[in-house]
This record gives structure tokens, C-alpha cells and sequence, in this order.
């Protein structure tokens, strides 16, 4: 029975049970246009690879997968990343089941809740209906709310005949360009506190008798505490234990920040003024605990008054994961397309990046490398920069 499909993420394991789904596909229909049946590793990099920024999805019932569906880049070009193309694939003797339906439903949510706005899925056609293709895909489609956009003549060769390729659309959310979020990192966004971190470590490493340099401290940044445990002991191989120097560097930091070190970065008090006065809502998202957050605040005098905060561990997986960027739009009710994110690490802007946000890097340690440059809307030199920048967009 259909209440019986259970949906869950795909991973790499499952490229041989997925396989044997799509191999069918391959040999002996015109679905797909693959003349060879890839191997089990290679299926397994195509997954790994479409979860760095998509879903991938499969129709678990009665503990076997019976279907899957995946979401992958329109097209290559940044411009296109609120666009993605749509793939389902349910084993041949289990169609007509609700399973398509259930695997797209679910899909889409993961999409929308990513920023996207345009699903596009590209379906071979028949001039007229055979053996190896029909109509019933675009067909499936139609029902799933998707409507013809193109249509391709002959452009497709296999088992000796052409076949047309159709491209079908859906609209999943609506395309304003309108700022409605600002989600700000905190140290080296708001506070001059990574270079305190920089200092922090290499003192804590001393008193372990190891060398906690920028080499390793800058790899840090941005990431949390669960994060950091793992990259440090993948270098120190548990020795000195991490929560232990961790403590030692917290104290060193914590020090520093009650004895006048800490700054405030150019620009933000005027900044969160101009967005108070325009309704544009605020979210701080930092890998800092919450209670040395509020207590930096504190220090500098400044009122702790944003909308919405996600602090240390709260979302387990940190950055560059994208899931801290995407529960706080989600915590202020704008979808990511709409929320302006404020970096200054490599770690952070890939976040932002990654949950569909836009993205402004103001460097502060980490340098704009081009990677980085492509997935920003802008570099600014400080916080009054980002201000001149969202002043002209309201102009404009």
C-alpha cells in the first residue's frame, strides 16, 4: 500500500540497488539516452556527487528500494542556480503505485526549502509511441503540475531510430530579487575576534607543548566545536584531547575579550540601524556558543536584538554545510533566495552558497580566492560598504 513508502536520502551504499533500477532503463528503453550501463562505483560517484548540493532521494517499501529520485544543475553557469533539472526512475514493476508521485512530492519540498524556484526535467518522446518509448512521461509530468517549455526534433539516436527530446517546467516559487533577510556571521563579520582565535590557540598549543598555528587554527574558522574535534584530530590523532585545549583556548579568548581586546567591526551598528528601519529582518548565525555571543554583545555595549540566532552546535552539521544557513531562513520565514548572507571565511561563504542564499564576503583572514568570488553577489571592504551596496539596490 502506498502508506507503506517510506522516503529517506540516498547515499553512496545504495549505487548498487539503484543500479539495478536503472539498468533496465539503459538496455532496453529509450528513457534514457546511455547506450552502456555505468558500473557500481561510478553510479556511486554520481550520487556523491549530486549530494554536495542536491537531493537525492529513494522509495524505501517493505525495506527494499523501489525508486529514486534526484535533483542536478539546469545548467553550468551561476546564473542558472535557482534553476535545477529533475530525474525519477521507480522500478518497472512497480509502477502506477504513487511512487513517482511520493519521491517528487518530497523532492520538491528539499528544493524549495534550497532556494530553488524553476524545476526543469528533460524527457525523450516519441514521434510515435514503440516498444522502447511512450508518452508517459510527459504525461506523468503533466500531472506533477510541470508544463511543456521546448521541444527538440529528432535529437536523440538510439536502437537505430530518432527519437525528440521535451522540456517540461514548473514554477516552485516566486522570483523577486528583493532583499528580505540579513544573516550575519559574528566573528569577523560583526567582531574583530578571529585574530583574538589566531592568539587564543597558539597559546592553549603551548601549554600543551604543540603548535596550534594559523595553518591549522584558520582551518577552524567558521566551522563548530564538532567540526573542529574532528579536524584536530585528524592532525593530532587524539593527543592533547580536544575538549581539554579547547578549554584552555576558550579562557585564553575569553580573557582577551574582558580586557578591552574586543572590536567592533566598521559599519555594523549603522548597518543593523538601516535594516531595523527598512523591516528587513536579522539573524546571527555563528559557530560561538550562545552565551559567549550574548555576553560579546555584552562587552561592546551593543543590544543582542536580532529576529532570530543559531549559535554553536544548535545545527549540528556547520559550516560549509548549508543546514545552519538554511534553518535560519527557515527560523525567519524567508526563503534563502530572499536572505542576504555576510561571511568573512571560506568556510562560511560556501554555506551561504551552498543552502541558496546570496552571499557577500567582507574578508577579514580568509582572502576572496575565484572560487569564492563566483559564489559571492559582492566583496566589500567592510560593513559600511554593504550598506552603500544594499542602499543602491533599493535605488535601483
Amino acid at each position: 500500500m502506498e502508506n507503506e513508502i517510506q522516503i529517506r536520502s540516498a547515499v553512496p551504499d545504495d549505487a548498487e540497488k539503484l543500479l539495478k533500477i536503472y539498468e533496465p532503463y539503459v538496455t532496453s528503453t529509450a528513457i534514457s539516452f546511455e547506450y552502456a550501463v555505468p558500473s557500481v562505483n561510478e553510479f556511486a560517484d554520481r550520487i556523491k556527487n549530486t549530494l554536495k548540493k542536491y537531493p537525492y532521494l529513494c522509495a524505501v517499501e517493505n525495506g527494499e528500494i523501489t525508486g529514486y529520485a534526484y535533483a542536478g544543475p539546469f545548467k553550468e553557469r551561476e546564473a542558472y542556480d535557482r534553476s535545477v533539472e529533475t530525474t525519477v526512475y521507480v522500478r518497472q514493476d512497480k509502477k502506477r503505485r504513487g511512487i513517482g508521485r511520493k519521491l517528487y512530492e518530497a523532492l520538491e519540498c528539499a528544493l524549495k526549502k534550497q532556494g530553488i524556484l524553476n524545476l526543469y526535467a528533460c524527457i525523450a518522446y516519441p514521434e510515435k509511441e514503440d516498444e522502447y518509448l511512450t508518452g508517459d512521461s510527459v504525461l506523468f509530468h503533466e500531472k506533477e503540475g510541470f508544463s511543456p517549455a521546448g521541444r527538440y526534433h529528432k535529437c536523440g539516436y538510439k536502437f537505430d531510430r530518432w527519437y525528440d527530446m521535451v522540456w517540461m517546467e514548473k514554477i516552485i516559487g516566486e522570483h523577486e530579487n528583493k532583499i528580505k533577510a540579513v544573516l550575519f556571521d559574528m566573528d569577523g563579520i560583526i567582531f574583530d575576534t578571529e585574530r583574538l582565535a589566531v592568539d587564543a590557540w597558539k597559546m592553549a598549543g603551548k601549554d600543551f607543548g604543540i603548535d596550534v598555528g594559523e595553518s591549522y587554527s584558520g582551518q577552524f574558522r567558521g566551522g563548530n566545536v564538532i567540526r573542529g574535534k574532528q579536524l584536530f584530530d585528524s592532525w593530532f590523532h587524539g593527543v592533547p584531547d580536544y575538549a581539554e585545549i579547547r578549554r584552555h583556548r576558550d579562557r585564553y579568548q575569553r580573557e582577551m575579550i574582558e580586557n578591552g581586546k574586543l572590536l567592533v567591526k566598521k559599519g555594523y551598528p549603522e548597518l543593523k540601524q538601516y535594516l531595523k528601519e527598512k523591516g528587513i529582518k536579522t539573524c546571527l548565525v555563528t559557530s560561538t556558543l550562545r552565551e559567549y555571543a550574548k555576553r560579546n554583545f555584552e562587552v561592546a555595549g551593543l543590544p543582542f536584538d536580532f529576529d532570530n540566532a543559531l549559535c554553536g552546535t544548535e545545527i549540528e552539521n556547520g559550516k560549509p554545510a548549508p543546514d545552519v544557513y538554511l534553518a535560519a531562513a527557515s527560523m525567519t520565514g524567508v526563503r534563502p533566495g530572499n536572505c542576504l548572507v555576510l561571511e568573512d571565511s571560506e568556510n562560511g561563504v560556501k554555506a551561504g552558497y551552498a543552502a541558496g542564499c546570496s552571499v557577500i564576503m567582507v574578508p577579514d583572514l580568509d582572502c576572496p580566492t575565484p572560487e569564492l568570488e563566483k559564489m559571492c553577489i559582492g566583496i566589500c571592504a567592510d560593513l559600511l560598504e554593504v550598506l552603500e551596496k544594499l542602499k543602491e539596490g533599493e535605488e535601483s
